[in-house]
């Protein structure tokens, strides 16, 4: 059924109802349920979310609707039984993603946003809080999750204000060009709030009613827990490993004296993050998963008048067992994405020479995990680092050719490469800001 006041985006289902579609997106968490043989009293909420819409608002959840636009669970004007079916965590229900995804992440001042995790299709997310709920690391106004992906960004400026003058009298905007990277999701998000054409961009996700998280005494219940735990033990094996490989990282940087601007060296640490697969890098996309990308694409080469190839990056996962060599990942020193670091140097360097340093640490350190003296070589965060190639890109190559021209970008980057295909006699933007000082993470070649 429907919000009876017909305002809300949101469905209740039952298990019958709901059952084809889960089976599509994460057929595992299918088949636990059909376990449990769930009555009709078990309710589930489909919310159908615009791209850009905050569905976690800085630990406040809000709910779609209809004409777009959200409101908080705790507004006086909803139903009651929403809050009182989904204010069990005190943030966020356990749900599940059914198509495209979403981003979970920081905000800075400023606007940046720190990602720190990307949802697709098939992603239970809210388990950690619904298993614990004397968890205190989702409490207060730190988390904020997003509608599709929210670190999105344009590889090329758009940024003319004669050019940017057709968006606004197309799209009615209110705001002035984007100012940097940070400030062009604003645009995205506006121009989508404000634009015709359909199909619009959705992203459907399930939550689970307070119901399905109490604790029951029967097996089936204490079996479907402990799939919901096995799931949280899994993703986060990444954090669990994270004491080994600091103390195995330190152990290197002070054995061989690698004694570098601490901002740098902080910044290696994350970069290997992306080689485990426990944080994201940017990734060129070349469908809709992250977000609107045909639509903004088609806005800014018609509207907009955009000179190069429409080229969007996001936030994804690199695995180096499964990805093809030229699927990578980059890290963006444009657009630093730790989740902590040390305060930069005062000593003045160019963005060359620390991608220099950066790349001259990567090949030492990567060498020395390789050697057995903690006992960690046959581990799988040992295996993933020795089975990841690392390349820096700039705009300007290095003297030395330990740093690549940005115009060699295509020729290893499949998704890059599909991208200018489609767009053929538009030129791949070599001077991009959030890649003209970027490190490629990818897995090895077989040859190398």
């Amino acid at each position: 059924m429907t919000d009876s006041n017909n305002t809300l985006a949101v469905d209740v289902l039952t298990w019958k109802e709901a059952r084809t579609l889960v089976k599509q997106a994460n057929p595992e968490l299918a088949n636990a349920i059909d376990e449990l043989s769930p009555s009709d009293d078990y309710k589930l909420y489909k919310a159908r979310y615009r791209w850009g819409e905050a569905i976690l608002d800085k630990g406040q959840l809000n709910l779609p609707r209809t004409r777009g636009g959200v409101v908080s669970l705790n507004d006086p004007s909803l139903d009651p039984h929403y809050a009182k079916a989904l204010s069990y965590t005190h943030a966020m229900p356990m749900g599940v993603v059914l198509d495209h995804s979403l981003e979970l992440f920081i905000e800075l001042e400023g606007g940046q946003a720190t990602p720190f995790q990307y949802m697709k299709a098939g992603s239970i997310f809210a388990l950690w809080t619904a298993l614990d709920v004397k968890s205190s690391a989702h409490l207060g106004k730190v988390w904020t999750i997003s509608a599709g992906a929210r670190s999105f960004f344009l590889l090329s400026k758009f940024s003319d204000k004669t050019y940017f003058r057709k968006l606004q009298r197309t799209f009615a905007l209110k705001g002035d060009p984007p100012i940097d990277l940070a400030d062009q999701y604003r645009i995205f998000h506006e121009i989508m709030t404000k634009q015709t054409l359909s199909p619009a961009w959705t992203v459907d996700v399930l939550f689970f009613s307070e119901d399905w998280l109490k604790e029951k005494k029967e097996f089936k219940w204490r079996l479907f827990r402990e799939y919901l735990a096995s799931v949280v033990l899994n993703k986060t094996s990444g954090l669990r490993n994270q004491v080994v490989f600091d103390y195995a990282y330190s152990c290197i940087i002070n054995q061989k004296n690698l004694k570098q601007n601490p901002y740098l060296l902080d910044t290696i640490s994350h970069i290997y993050q992306l080689a485990l697969g426990s944080a994201t890098g940017f990734r060129i996309a070349t469908q809709n998963e992250p977000g609107p990308v045909d639509m903004l694409s088609k806005i800014f080469v018609d509207v907009y008048g955009l000179r190069y190839a429409p080229t969007f990056a996001y936030q994804d996962y690199l695995n180096v067992f499964s990805d093809a060599p030229d699927n990578p990942i980059y890290y963006s020193l444009a657009y630093p994405t730790l989740l902590e670091f040390y305060p930069r140097s005062k000593k003045t360097t160019s963005k060359l020479n620390d991608m220099e340093n950066l790349m001259y640490i990567l090949r030492k350190t990567q060498a020395e995990f390789m050697d057995d003296s903690l006992g960690i070589k046959t581990t799988d965060m040992i295996q993933k680092i020795a089975n990841t190639a690392f390349k820096g890109f700039h705009f300007e190559a290095s003297s030395d050719g330990s740093i690549l021209s940005t115009s060699h970008l295509p020729d290893s980057d499949a998704n890059l490469k599909s991208v200018l295909a489609g767009f053929e006699g538009m030129p791949f933007c070599e001077a991009s800001p959030l890649l003209r000082g970027a490190i490629r993470v990818s897995a090895k070649k077989l040859e190398e």
